[in-house]
């Protein structure tokens, strides 16, 4: 099975994205129509995501630049448009932790 974690500092955001509510404009960000059609059902003007969907994914409020520990261990992480908004030593040292909550096969 496939569990998500995902984060973001916002609330708000944290907040709309577990709603699994979208408008046009930001289904079109990157979504081919196939996809769209196959995980949303269209309510109005609005898209709604399948809710097993939403089931799979845990939404927490987190800051990169908090503490780690509690984090669990990672297969993937995806981090869209994020670091290019650290400082380059930043960038390096949250890379590095992200390196050691990386699942490592044995």
């Amino acid at each position: 099975m496939v569990m998500l974690l995902a984060t973001d500092i916002s609330p708000t955001l944290i907040k709309k994205a577990k709603s699994g509510i979208f408008n046009q404009t930001e289904v079109n960000r990157g979504l081919p129509a196939s996809l769209l059609l196959k995980h949303f059902e269209r309510e109005g003007t609005i898209w709604k995501i399948h809710q097993h969907h939403i089931d799979n994914i845990r939404f927490e409020v987190f800051n990169l630049m908090d503490d780690w520990d509690d984090l669990p261990v990672f297969d993937i992480v995806l981090m869209r448009n994020i670091l290019r908004y650290f400082p380059e030593e930043t960038q390096k040292t949250l890379c590095e932790q992200l390196v050691e909550k990386m699942h490592y096969d044995s």
